[in-house]
């Protein structure tokens, strides 16, 4: 057995305790051997390593436990059918004349990833031995034929209810997509699709329900095709595409069993299936309404889990957080900071044609209080955001009081100044915004630099931060904004004195702002990302983590994904996000990347970005009077 087969999926934590009063994994004492003597044997492996599979009710004739042992690296990786317990005693062979603590036969548990063995040589010298456990995935039990036999539940597997509302995307003509109703067609000759999607973690078959309401007693017919990863599902040599007569009973609501389907195995790296099912509505229409489908039920071997919403099995969006979970999820790739106060962040960004979907925003100059990029607003619309939030946490921006941002210099150039915007926003916290119409395009490199620093006149101004950002459009340098953010004062703040700020928390993040645009997948990528700090030093960043929201880690999608793409891509060596879309190819939170560096500094006159624009209220009415300074 190839090694690399036994090694995927291994948990990557270590586990140092035993249990049953054994003791956790703490060095025995050797009173005659702990003193090294070179003149016996230095030898400490672990020669063999048995678990007797045989004592568990559903061992078969043939079963057996597959171990592969690798000096090289001091490990063992074992193979262990799906029904072996977790707590095990193996029988262990060492070097001759060493000892191994825990001894061979005690109690272990082999659920929590490695479990360390201590070998130790006759002349003293000691090893540690990691123990990884795979358990095999359990095979399907034998199914009735009947593809349309009703939904069911057993030891293995429950029936889950997907909400549609929530889970959905409408496209073309009379259907539409609500809370209470889910998809519903009212409208006769209704052409429009209604298609629902989740993510499956196992492969086996899949059951699967609608559960809603017919217009008449005479029923209507309902289309249903269904795409697993994007790919129409083949069932007997032929794509999925099945009608259906759904009647009106006396029921509030009724149950229409779908044509069952079998998932393949999971693609390697991959975290599931991507399902995907699109209804639509054939013929005329008997009654008010075609249908109205508030409910998706699942079940099936593909399902297996411990019931309700088991997030090893199924990945769907609940109702309570339907307008961020139809987003899809955020994501974030973060810089390491260089030691000491950094006072600008720049950075250049490219979006690959096709990836500028509705609803995007590439944010590409994070800050602890604040963003600016990119987005696209509307199918006509795109702008370049620059915006600082109040440190007042409040959605509300008249709430903000004092502590409102203020607009200290603004873009007096003729060919900007009216296509600039200056004002307060709420919503998701408050603060001050200022955007710029500008009509981007993907394929183009695009660069932003953003400066972040303590007010220098703080006796006019206490307890403020200065915030500014510049945009490059490819051929010069174009001033959007400078914010003055004031701290909460100790009063505001339980007693903690405020504390003014330099550049911190430099990060790019990718979202989709759209709700109905969660079902397509947007991708960007940055590169020469740079520091410069308040000394005047650059430092070019290569060390970044990767994040996601609460949408990815409550584990409602699990679209998302970051790093720095390889050698060979036309953009090597950049840093990436990708989100939406349903795919199932993610990278875990927290994951941490190195970029090579490309030591290609940019030339940037700061006395010339500095000068640019106007802080005279006389000149521009959005400038915030007396807000003039002196460096």
């Amino acid at each position: 057995m190839k090694s690399n087969h036994i090694f995927s999926n291994i948990l990557l934590y270590v586990c140092m305790t035993a249990i049953f009063g054994m003791g956790g994994c703490k060095d025995p004492i050797y009173p005659e051997i702990d003193k090294p003597d070179p003149t016996r044997s230095g030898t400490n492996d672990i020669v063999s390593f048995h678990i007797d599979i045989s004592q568990f009710p559903e061992y078969a004739e043939g079963d057996a436990a597959n171990v592969v042992i690798v000096p090289e690296t001091d490990s063992i990786y074992i193979e262990v059918p799906w029904y072996a317990s977790i707590i095990m005693a193996p029988e262990i062979t060492v070097s001759p004349n060493a000892t191994i603590a825990p001894i061979s036969g005690s109690v272990r548990d082999f659920s929590q990833g490695s479990v360390i063995y201590t070998v130790r040589a006759n002349n003293g010298d000691k090893k540690e031995w990691k123990v990884y456990v795979k358990w095999l995935d359990e095979p399907e039990p034998p199914l009735s034929d009947d593809p349309l036999r009703p939904l069911e539940e057993t030891d293995k597997y429950k029936i889950h209810l997907i909400p549609v509302y929530s889970n959905a995307y409408t496209s073309g003509t009379n259907v539409t997509l609500s809370s209470s109703n889910g998809i519903t067609w009212t409208t006769a000759g209704a052409t429009g699709v209604g298609s629902i999607y989740f993510n499956v973690r196992y492969h086996g078959e899949l059951q699967l329900a609608l559960r809603g309401r017919a217009g008449n007693t005479t029923g209507n017919t309902l289309r249903v095709k269904i795409y697993i990863n994007e790919e129409q599902y083949v069932e007997n040599g032929e794509p999925y595409d099945h009608t259906y007569l759904y009647k009106k009973t006396s029921q509030t609501t009724d149950t229409l069993t779908i044509h069952r389907i079998h998932l393949p195995e999971v693609p390697q790296g991959h975290a599931g299936h991507t399902v995907r099912i699109d209804l639509s509505v054939e013929g005329t229409r008997n009654g008010s309404y075609y249908f109205r489908f508030p409910e998706l039920w699942v079940s099936g071997w593909a399902t297996r889990g411990t019931g309700g919403k088991d997030l090893t099995g199924l990945n769907w969006v609940p109702s309570t957080n339907a307008s961020f979970g139809r987003r899809g999820p955020s994501v974030h790739i973060r810089p390491d900071k260089p030691a000491g106060n950094m006072e600008y962040f720049y950075s250049e960004v490219f979006i690959p044609e096709g990836q500028d979907k509705l609803g995007s925003y590439f944010m590409c100059n994070g800050f602890g209080e604040g963003y600016a990029g990119i987005q696209v607003n509307s199918a006509t619309e795109r702008r370049v955001l620059f915006s600082v939030w109040s440190a007042y946490t409040t959605d509300d921006p008249v709430a903000m009081g004092k502590y409102a941002p203020r607009l200290v210099r603004v873009n007096n150039d003729p060919a900007f100044r009216n296509t600039i915007t200056y004002t307060k926003f709420g919503g998701e916290g408050s603060g001050g915004q200022s955007y710029m119409i500008y009509p981007w395009v993907a394929g183009k490199t695009y660069k932003m630099l953003t400066r972040v620093r303590p007010h220098p006149q703080p006796e006019k101004f206490p307890n403020s931060s200065l915030y500014k950002t510049w945009f490059h459009d490819g051929e010069k340098w174009i001033f959007i904004a400078e914010w003055r953010r004031i701290e909460l004062d100790a009063a505001d703040n339980n007693g903690v004195a405020p504390t003014t700020k330099w550049y911190t928390g430099a990060h790019h993040f990718l979202e989709n702002f759209t709700v109905n645009e969660g079902n397509k997948t947007r991708y960007g990528t940055w590169n020469n990302d740079w520091y410069v700090g308040a000394d005047g030093e650059w430092y070019e960043t290569a060390d970044y983590t990767f994040t996601n929201d609460a949408t990815a880690s409550a584990g409602d999608r699990v679209d998302y994904a970051g790093g720095i793409l390889p050698a060979g891509d036309p953009q090597a060596g950049a840093v990436f996000l990708k989100m939406g879309g349903y795919f199932t190819d993610n990278v875990p939170a927290q994951t941490r990347f190195v970029k090579p560096l490309r030591n290609d500094r940019p030339i940037i006159d700061f006395a010339t970005l500095n000068a640019m624009g106007t802080d005279n209220p006389a000149v521009d009415s959005s400038v915030d009077a007396d807000e003039q300074y002196e460096e």
